[in-house]
C-alpha cells in the first residue's frame, strides 16, 4: 500500500488505515484540496495516538482556526510529526495559539510553516512563547503574516540561544528598522542559523548596519535575502564590507534596494572570486577522487576483510550530505511538482583489494577504474555553482516523498522545498564522466527561461 496521500480521494479512503495506525502510511500531501474543518476534523480522529505520520502538509485550502484546534488537539503529545505546513489558509491568531500548543507537546516537528495566515504580532506572540527550550524545530517559516516591530522582538527573544534552527522565512511582512537590529541581535550568539529571507519588509540603513554587524562575525549563514526594502548606498556599503570579512556567505541578495546600483559591481566581483575559490577546492578534491586508492592493509588470518575506513555507501534516503544539496526550477509539465531540484550525492566508497588463497590482500594488480571512489556531492554542489549563479540550497529544507520517475542519472522523487511543492532528483555514486555530464545540463539550464522548459535554481 502507499505511503503517501495526495489528495482528497486518497485521504479519505485512507481514514481507516490512519485509525488503526498503519505504519505504512507516512505522508499527507493534500495542498489546494480545498479541505476545510469537516473533513479536518475527521483527519484529527485519524491521527489521536498515531505513530506512523511524520508529514502533513494541508498548505492553500480552507481551514479556520476551530479546525485548527480540533487538529491541534490530536497532535498534541505527538512524538513523530516532523513536517507541519498548513500555509495559505485562515488559522488567524487563534489558530496560531493552537499550534503553539503543539509546539510546546511535540517532541519531533522540524518544519513548520504557517505563511500567509493573517496570525499577526499577538499570534507570534503564542509562536515565539512555545518556541522558547525549544530543542527540535528546526525550519520556521512565517512570511507575508502581518507581522511587525512588535511581533518580531518577542521572536528574536525566544530565539535567543536556541541551537537548532536553520532556517527563518519572515519576507513580506512589516518589519522595520527596531524590529530587524533586535532580530540580528538575538541571532548574533546563535551559530545554526544557515537561511535568512527578510525580503520585502520596510527597513532602512539602521538595519543594514546592525545585520552587516551579524554577517561580519558569522560562520553559518549560507543565504540572506534582503530585496526589496529602503536600505540607501550607505547601508548597502556597510553590508559589503561585512561580506568582506564574512567567508562562509554563499547567497547574499540585497537588490532592489535604493542603494543597491552603486554597490552591485563590488557585489559581483565577491561572489565571481568566491566562485572561483569554490571552483578551485572542486578541483582539489576531483583529483583527489580519482586517484588510486592506496593500498589494502593485511586482512585477518580468518581470511576475513579488514575493516575499511572508508564510510559506507549511504542509504538513498540519506545520501546527500546534512547541508548540501543542488537546485533545479519550475516545469509547466508537472503541476503537482511544480519545482523540480538536483538532489546528488555519494560518499567515497573503496572496493576491497581481492583476497589471495591464503588470506592476505593480493596487490598484484591496480584496483580497475571502475572502482575508484565516487564523487562526492560536495564535489558536485561547488562544480554546478562554480559553472553559473546557481545557489547552495540546505539539504536539510528539502522533504523527500513518493518516487515518480527514473533517469539516466539518477531517481526524481515528489517533495518539498520550504513552501513550494518541488520535484527532487538524487543521483548516488557519480563518476567523473557522469559529473560532466551533469555539469554541462546544468550549465545549458541556467541559459534556458521558458514556461515549459526546467529553470535551474542552484
Amino acid at each position: 500500500m502507499s505511503r503517501a496521500v495526495h489528495d482528497v480521494s486518497e485521504l479519505r479512503k485512507a481514514l481507516p488505515r490512519l485509525r488503526a495506525n498503519d505504519p505504512t502510511l507516512q505522508w499527507i500531501y493534500c495542498n489546494h484540496q480545498e479541505i476545510g474543518d469537516e473533513l479536518l476534523g475527521r483527519l484529527a480522529k485519524g491521527l489521536w495516538g498515531n505513530t506512523a505520520v511524520t508529514r502533513l502538509l494541508l498548505g492553500y485550502n480552507k481551514i479556520t482556526p476551530e479546525g485548527v484546534r480540533l487538529l491541534a488537539g490530536a497532535l498534541r503529545g505527538n512524538t513523530t510529526l516532523e513536517t507541519l505546513d498548513l500555509n495559505s489558509n485562515a488559522i488567524g491568531q487563534k489558530g496560531a495559539k493552537s499550534i503553539a500548543a503543539v509546539l510546546r507537546g511535540n517532541t519531533a516537528l522540524e518544519m513548520l510553516d504557517l505563511a500567509m495566515n493573517n496570525i499577526g504580532d499577538e499570534g507570534l506572540r503564542w509562536i515565539a512563547d512555545a518556541l522558547r527550550g525549544n530543542t527540535r524545530l528546526e525550519s520556521l517559516i512565517l512570511f507575508r503574516n502581518d507581522i511587525s516591530d512588535e511581533g518580531v522582538k518577542l521572536l528574536g527573544d525566544a530565539l535567543r540561544g536556541n541551537t537548532t534552527l536553520t532556517c527563518l522565512h519572515l519576507s513580506q511582512n512589516k518589519i522595520r528598522d527596531e524590529g530587524i537590529v533586535w532580530l540580528a541581535d538575538a541571532l548574533r550568539g546563535q551559530t545554526t542559523i544557515s537561511w535568512l529571507n527578510i525580503e520585502k519588509n520596510r527597513f532602512g540603513d539602521e538595519a543594514a548596519g546592525a545585520l552587516a554587524d551579524l554577517i561580519r562575525g558569522n560562520t553559518s549563514l549560507g543565504y540572506v535575502d534582503l530585496k526589496y526594502n529602503n536600505i540607501t548606498e550607505e547601508g548597502v556599503g556597510l553590508l559589503v564590507d561585512a561580506m568582506r570579512a564574512n567567508t562562509t556567505l554563499k547567497n547574499f541578495n540585497v537588490a532592489q534596494n535604493p542603494g543597491w546600483d552603486t554597490w552591485w559591481k563590488e557585489l559581483s566581483h565577491l561572489e565571481e572570486t568566491r566562485e572561483e575559490r569554490a571552483a578551485a577546492a572542486a578541483e582539489e578534491r576531483r583529483r583527489e577522487a580519482e586517484a588510486p586508492p592506496p593500498a589494502a592493509a593485511p586482512i585477518a588470518s580468518d581470511s576475513t576483510p579488514a575493516a575499511s575506513s572508508a564510510c559506507p555507501p549511504p542509504s538513498p534516503a540519506a545520501s546527500v550530505p546534512a547541508h548540501r544539496a543542488l537546485a533545479g526550477g519550475r516545469t509547466s509539465a508537472t503541476p503537482s511538482a511544480s519545482s523540480a531540484l538536483c538532489d546528488t550525492s555519494a560518499a567515497a566508497t573503496a572496493v576491497p583489494a581481492p583476497v589471495a588463497s591464503n588470506g592476505s590482500a593480493s596487490s598484484s594488480a591496480p584496483p580497475p577504474a571502475q572502482s575508484r571512489a565516487a564523487a562526492t556531492g560536495e564535489e558536485v554542489v561547488q562544480g554546478v555553482a562554480a559553472h553559473g549563479s546557481a545557489r547552495e540550497i540546505a539539504f536539510d529544507a528539502l522533504q523527500k516523498g513518493d518516487e515518480i520517475g527514473r533517469g539516466g542519472l539518477g531517481v526524481v522523487y515528489r517533495g518539498r522545498w520550504g513552501h513550494e511543492e518541488v520535484a527532487l532528483k538524487e543521483a548516488t555514486r557519480l563518476t567523473s564522466a557522469d559529473i560532466a555530464e551533469l555539469l554541462g545540463e546544468a550549465e545549458a539550464m541556467q541559459q534556458l527561461h521558458s514556461p515549459h522548459v526546467v529553470t535551474l535554481y542552484g
